[in-house]
């Protein structure tokens, strides 16, 4: 299992080093913290849909994070007075399907999961399906890094789902 995961995180590597762009930056911290925070988030997550739906799990989580986001609130008036529709509608968009409804479906695979890891190792797929829905969408074609990266990425995860129904 963990030679799958570290085949999978290999291949995010590749997408991300192809080109030599890696550069210690404070960003990389925040992204650091967010992927900590994140972990945390799973783990609780997991104990919580044993006691509550994988919709209230997310409903709670959501109005939970809305809370320290109302801190913005007086700057973003202004921001969303002006606001084109394009605008309006990519925050519904990411809203509605990339927020609720996709915590909802995270939610409910903890909730169906064995280990915490049968579900959280399929976030290694998000730049994969990334760079696919970018090339359906808008078009982008992807690189090299990004064909090799996606093998193995997608090795990673079928060799993990493999040796999980073995055991």
């Amino acid at each position: 299992g963990w030679l799958c995961i570290a085949m999978a995180f290999a291949g995010i590597l590749v997408l991300a080093l192809w080109n030599g762009a890696l550069s210690i930056k404070p960003g990389i911290l925040w992204m650091l913290l967010a992927a900590v925070a994140l972990s945390i988030y799973n783990l609780l997550q997991r104990m919580f849909v044993r006691d509550y739906t994988p919709f209230q799990v997310t409903a709670y989580c959501i109005f939970g994070g809305t809370l320290f986001l109302l801190l913005f609130l007086p700057g973003a008036v202004p921001e969303m007075k002006t606001a084109s529709l394009v605008s309006w509608g990519a925050i519904l968009y990411l809203g509605i399907l990339g927020g609720a409804l996709g915590y909802v479906f995270w939610a409910k695979a903890f909730s169906l999961a064995d280990r915490t890891s049968d579900v959280s190792n399929f976030m290694f797929a998000m730049p994969l399906l990334t760079s696919l829905i970018g090339f359906l969408v808008k078009g982008e074609v992807p690189g090299v890094e990004t064909v090799i990266g996606g093998i193995l990425i997608v090795g990673g995860m079928i060799l993990f789902q493999l040796e999980k129904q073995k055991s």
